[in-house]
């Protein structure tokens, strides 16, 4: 039996501050507006444990006090990069019993430091009288989780040890939308956010990255802002749904939060205040996965802020500093967690109208948007892709007899492993109408994986006491496809499209077992081969940043066919030069296709750095 642990993080976005004239004991209205633009101070989610869990683990996917400050003011228009780096050490005893099949006694400790960033759009439009916002926030760290672990099992009797992994690698991404509205000193907000789990993640390993399954949030916010005596108080209540964790048949509770502050400003600058939350899991957990029972969890928090509002380039710019003192828990980690922040105006966006073409070549005369128009268009982009590969394959046994092999790869070791790589894309485009194509080769020998579980030819499962394993891959992934540009100016563009995408999947994988196996034998190889080809949609294009060089690239499809699916998604930030682009950007690709007893359940996640030649 394994005993794992997740650390997982997530971050978001804040509002506002404002600011009080030491001379005149008033505070600025127009300083208030211009911190309600700078202030979107970046938070980050903990989720302690995973593969032993409540709450999935014990902590929900919404870190409570994630919204403090001016969390209902609304923003001025234009672009921000909140970014945060973030630090959390917690433990819990061993006197809680948590069980999966078998008993397990846990004494968990968790350490994380964490960098993240959340491009953020505030249009000039207005949505039902109030301020629109939209953010997407990734980042990356490192995350080390230790445990005692007592194991009570049939086969094995009792088993005691001392465990601890470590994890480094990118994160979930975390979307946010939000609206607001202003009427005198009272401001209120509604918002929804997201977990889409790309993030550094195995079932398989007690510290985490990424969270490991979708989860929505959807929760409103009142802030009572004095613009006089700079008082101001903000509440925020929220409530999360969670999805299955695939990985572990695991399906956390529905829960709520409250999350508080009180502050005052000193001077024009400096701001201290009180912040807090509680946080209460309405409904308890459930899956096949699920030995625990509902396993509901709670928690309270209380600690200081101090914030500090500057003026550089001519835009306001917002510092702050919060701890969080953690009591009242109950089935999570109990501790401490630090956030400084520090939020960057980018300022707004150009107000030209162009053609798709025009915007991708970054020209916004009339000229060029014509010339481009009446012409084809082609790029080439040779890109490196660095992923981790997550994932699992289920191979029927040799013979005839029947059974089958399940192993899981080791994400960590990709590099290594990697002993031929081929990747780039093309695009060729006619005003709005456009073609593209993406292919990707890897061949890994020698990829580390530990074997989950072997069937025996009647059908026992036998889990030996230690296990190991091989795996090499060869994989082609072609991705072929047309659309249209739906949306195109001086932001930027938006094309949707159509097409297909080719997985030709081969790979075998080796096993050494010690302990009983029964009908199973000690050392064997199994290999298989797939050709596995999906329809698919999807969006892409740009979103440029102020009136410079600078571009936000996103890119995601989904698809899939009677026994398979696929998705893919991409996020990053890019300069235009005369020749093309330079980009960097995170990406992840996902497949998962079941025939009979044969399965395949793979995710490449990781940076990707490219350069798009324009001709």
């Amino acid at each position: 039996m394994v005993v794992a642990l997740m650390t997982s993080y997530r971050t978001q976005r804040r509002l506002c501050t404002s600011a009080r004239s030491p001379a005149s004991g008033n505070v600025s209205r127009d300083l208030c507006a211009r911190c309600a633009s700078a202030l979107f101070v970046v938070t980050v989610m903990l989720l302690p444990w995973g593969r032993v869990k409540a709450d999935e683990g014990g902590v929900p996917f919404w870190l409570s006090g994630q919204y403090a400050s001016f969390a209902a003011v609304p923003s001025q228009p234009g672009w921000y990069m909140p970014t945060q780096l973030y630090y959390y050490s917690g433990s819990a005893d061993g006197t809680k019993s948590f069980q999966r099949g078998d008993a397990v006694n846990l004494g968990v400790s968790s350490q994380a430091t964490l960098i993240f960033f959340s491009p953020t759009w505030v249009p000039d439009e207005k949505w039902f009288g109030g301020q629109p916002s939209f953010s997407l926030t990734f980042g990356g760290g490192w995350n080390s989780t230790t445990a005692d672990a007592s194991l009570s099992t049939v086969r094995l009797g009792t088993f005691t040890a001392n465990r601890g992994d470590n994890d480094s690698g990118g994160s979930d991404l975390y979307p946010l939308a939000q609206i607001a509205w202003n009427s005198g000193n009272n401001n209120w907000m509604t918002y929804i956010t997201g977990d889409l789990p790309l993030g550094s993640y195995s079932a398989q390993r007690m510290s985490n990255i990424g969270l490991g399954h979708t989860a929505v949030d959807i929760g409103g916010a009142y802030t009572y802002l004095n613009n006089t005596s700079g008082f101001e108080t903000s509440w925020t209540l929220g409530f999360t749904y969670n999805g299955m964790n695939t990985s572990t048949d695991y399906q956390s509770g529905v829960d709520s939060h409250l999350d508080f502050d009180v502050s005052q400003f000193l001077s024009q600058n400096w701001q201290v205040g009180l912040v807090g939350y509680v946080y209460y899991q309405l409904t308890g957990d459930s899956g096949s996965g699920d030995r625990v029972g509902s396993f509901k969890s709670r928690v309270a928090s209380l600690g200081p802020e101090v914030g500090y509002s500057f003026t550089a380039g001519g835009l306001q710019w917002y510092a702050n500093l919060r701890g969080y003192k953690e009591f009242w828990a109950e089935n999570r980690l109990e501790g401490y967690a630090i956030f400084a922040t520090i939020s960057i105006p980018l300022g707004g966006g150009p107000k030209k109208t162009q053609t798709a073409a025009a915007a991708n070549e970054g020209e916004g005369s009339a000229n060029a948007d014509k010339d481009i128009g009446e012409k084809w268009n082609f790029s080439l982009t040779p890109y490196l892709f660095l992923p981790k590969v997550f994932g699992s394959v289920t191979y029927k046994l040799p013979g005839g007899a029947g059974g089958s092999m399940s192993a899981t790869l080791d994400p960590n070791s990709y590099l290594q492993s990697l002993d031929m790589g081929a990747m780039f894309a093309a695009e060729a485009r006619k005003g709005d109408a456009f073609i593209f194509t993406d292919y990707m080769y890897l061949h890994l020998g020698g990829q580390d994986a530990v074997v989950q579980s072997v069937t025996g030819p009647l059908g026992d499962v036998h889990v030996p006491v230690n296990q190991s394993g091989s795996f090499k891959v060869v994989s082609n992934i072609w991705t072929l496809a047309g659309g249209y540009s739906v949306l195109h100016g001086g932001w930027g563009y938006l094309d949707l499209f159509g097409g297909a995408r080719l997985l030709n999947f081969s790979s075998s994988a080796g096993w050494s077992f010690t302990g009983p196996l029964g009908l199973v034998t000690k050392e064997g190889s199994v290999s298989q081969t797939q050709n596995i080809w999906d329809a698919i949609v999807g969006l892409k294009g740009q979103v440029r940043i102020g009136e410079g060089n600078w571009f936000i690239p996103y890119y995601a499809d989904i698809g899939g066919a009677s026994s398979n699916s696929t998705w893919q998604l991409a996020l990053g930030v890019g300069y235009h030069f005369s020749f093309g682009d330079f980009a960097l950007l995170e990406r992840s690709l996902s497949y998962n296709f079941t025939k009979q007893v044969e399965q395949l359940d793979m995710r490449m996640t990781g940076p990707m750095l490219g350069a798009t030649f324009k001709f």
